[in-house]
């Protein structure tokens, strides 16, 4: 989701409206949360409702402009690629300035998402690449574009918790943990050997979720079988991790994210894995520990819920710094594929 797509950011802090859903929405949401390739038919058993309710429910998230689209969830180190973390504070002599340092962040093949943010810094940037010239040359491209006032690198080691919806938001319709499939980052892996036709298959993936299996097939001139067989050994060997939808969080969340420097991270990657209002937590090296989202309804939650943190843990932070997500500039979960918007 780059600028020049017609779907709108996945986050805006400063216009949030908020949007009604009842619990059969939530149910709905659940299911596709929990795999966004579920059939309609799964979805209408568990919901007790009828498939065409179900279609018209969706529809109608996605016109709303909550269900943005659908993705894979994709295990970048098993595709060779690193993952790293930029965060940037900067000025600008003018907006032009600003406009052309957005747009090559936009256009970069090797940036994944941007997003503006408010607070200990001003963007945050998800760069992945295979060789170390690649992250060198975007880090000065950067430095040429805006009048840097600070500037910190973080290699993200391991994602911990991913999901673009937190755990409290479906607090009403369930008891057990609401955890989505993890693993787009993890040092610890090897690439493995695919083919064209493979990473045809993840990226046809990556923009649609939903694509019925005869569509992939024949985009990918492959039999139904065939396809499917690919699908599951993709997932065998942990490049593709599950499926999820794209969710416009500034409807029903702000999003607040901490980074974090400590003593000790183990204890508190356990308790923040478990905490209903974090939604992603990734393990950084460099100038901080730990970085991750946390998910509020207004400020005075926010207030709470982190100083509660603090002070749980009062004896191991060492340093935390803080911003507000405002406007995500890009998003895609593999370079230069756009996910296709639920509702163009």
């Amino acid at each position: 989701m780059s600028e020049h797509n017609s779907q709108e950011h996945r986050t805006l802090f400063q216009y949030k409206q908020g949007v009604q859903l009842d619990k059969k929405d939530i149910k709905i949401l659940y299911e596709l949360y929990k795999n966004a390739r579920v059939p309609i038919s799964v979805i209408a058993k568990k919901a007790a409702l009828s498939k065409d309710t179900i279609k018209y429910r969706i529809q109608r998230m996605e016109k709303s402009g909550l269900i943005l689209g659908y993705t894979a969830i994709i295990n970048l180190n098993r595709l060779g690629y690193k993952w790293t973390m930029i965060v940037i504070q900067a000025t600008f002599q003018n907006q032009h300035k600003e406009a052309e340092f957005l747009q090559f962040l936009q256009s970069s093949e090797n940036i994944v998402r941007v997003m503006k943010c408010s607070g200990s810094w001003d963007y945050q940037c998800d760069v992945i690449f295979r060789e170390q010239h690649e992250l060198t040359q975007t880090i000065r491209k950067i430095k040429e574009l805006a009048l840097l006032l600070n500037f910190t690198v973080l290699t993200s080691l391991r994602e911990v918790k991913y999901a673009h919806i937190p755990q409290a938001f479906f607090r009403d319709i369930i008891h057990e943990p609401a955890q989505a499939p993890v693993g787009r980052i993890d040092e610890t892996q090897e690439k493995v050997a695919l083919d064209s036709t493979d990473f045809s298959l993840l990226k046809l993936l990556a923009q649609n979720s939903r694509t019925s299996l005869l569509e992939l097939s024949n985009k990918i001139q492959l039999s139904p079988d065939a396809t499917k067989k690919r699908t599951e050994k993709l997932q065998k060997n942990n490049v593709l991790r599950g499926y999820m939808p794209v969710i416009n969080t500034a409807l029903l969340y702000d999003e607040h994210w901490i980074f974090m420097q400590t003593s000790g991270a183990s204890d508190i990657l356990s308790y923040l894995k478990q905490h209903p209002h974090v939604q992603a937590i990734y393990e950084v090296g460099y100038n901080y520990d730990i970085f991750f989202w946390l998910s509020t309804k207004s400020v005075g939650e926010y207030e709470m819920l982190l100083s509660d943190i603090k002070t749980k843990f009062a004896g191991t932070i060492t340093k935390m710094d803080s911003v507000v997500a405002l406007r995500e500039h890009k998003y895609m979960e593999l370079s230069n594929v756009e996910i296709t918007p639920a509702c163009p």
